[in-house]
């Protein structure tokens, strides 16, 4: 089995060096290459891979709708232009296979962010609840402010000055309101009033609370003294961001916002009007500019409110 598990990759790799330096074909090697670790780290040759092997690649890396028919297609291209006909015509029979990772609601995305936060505190469990920020309210604000639809780049460039606190809402372009979300009202405002937030250290084997002073006049605030670069907040960015895995990428906590505001629509008997740029994003909070953004986008709504109803209606 190992010699005709080695043929198939190297058919395929001879397959994609004929095409070495193709634009057009970065895509396909890129996919290919990928499919072939996956088919190296499983004892099964490819001419007897089923649907089901096929779902459980797809399940492993598409998280839209639009990867998966991406990823199906160039995969499929790699197959029939290396010869493997009848393991191509598999893949062809596999439908939309999307793992649903998006969170749900804003309670979701709230209770994973106090999780970490009673998982990184365990010893403030029965402490009573703290007005002052630590070292993940920063973190936290950079969720809501996804959540609420405030595109990263955009985010990555805001001042402090763009959480309106009087009239409730993120001033970053275009305004995105958050009165509607107490918990997320609260925390913007204790966010911004805050000069500083407590760490916790060890000391003669005792736990002290630090005051740290927050610096820079940038929503994302720096340890260090600021150089002013974007750079310099993107490592922020990076590193704030890191402590929260269970939210997954920006963009998935940016599309569950989008689609739980819409879904809470539906269910109230809104129907979303894709005729307009100006009618997406006053139903969604988010602002699409071509057809090819928003045909990808619709897909991936459709997607999800299937997903969803499943679930609420069986």
């Amino acid at each position: 089995m190992a010699d005709r598990k080695s043929d198939f990759t190297e058919r395929v790799q001879s397959y994609l060096n004929e095409h070495k330096g193709e634009t057009s074909f970065k895509a396909v090697t890129s996919i290919a290459n990928g499919f072939i670790r996956f088919y190296q780290s499983h004892d099964k040759k490819i001419e007897d891979y089923a649907v089901v092997d096929f779902e459980e690649y797809f399940r492993g890396i598409c998280k839209t709708v639009a990867a998966f028919r991406t990823t199906k297609m160039n995969l499929l291209k790699a197959l029939e232009g290396s010869g493997y006909d009848k393991p191509a015509e598999v893949l062809k029979s596999v439908n939309r296979t999307v793992k649903m990772n998006y969170i749900r609601s804003f309670e979701d995305l709230d209770n994973g962010i106090e999780q970490v936060r009673r998982e990184k505190h365990p010893f403030l469990a029965d402490a009573p609840e703290s007005d002052e920020c630590d070292e993940l309210t920063m973190g936290q604000v950079v969720l809501y402010l996804l959540w609420l639809g405030v595109p990263k780049n955009s985010l990555l460039e805001l001042p402090l000055e763009a959480i309106d606190l009087e009239n409730k809402c993120i001033k970053a372009g275009k305004e995105y309101p958050f009165g509607d979300i107490p918990k997320i009202e609260k925390v913007l405002s204790q966010y911004k009033k805050s000069t500083g937030y407590v760490s916790y250290t060890t000391r003669r084997d005792k736990l002290v609370p630090v005051k740290k002073a927050y610096l820079g006049d940038t929503l994302i605030r720096a340890r260090s003294i600021p150089t002013g670069t974007s750079m310099n907040i993107k490592t922020t960015f990076d590193r704030i961001y890191s402590n929260f895995k269970f939210a997954g990428s920006y963009l998935n906590v940016f599309r569950s916002g989008q689609f739980s505001r819409g879904y809470d629509r539906i269910k109230r008997g809104q129907l979303p009007d894709f005729s307009t740029t100006e009618s997406i994003c006053e139903y969604f909070r988010v602002w699409l500019e071509t057809d090819a953004e928003i045909s990808l986008f619709r897909q991936d709504w459709s997607e999800y409110v299937k997903v969803r109803q499943k679930e609420d209606f069986g």
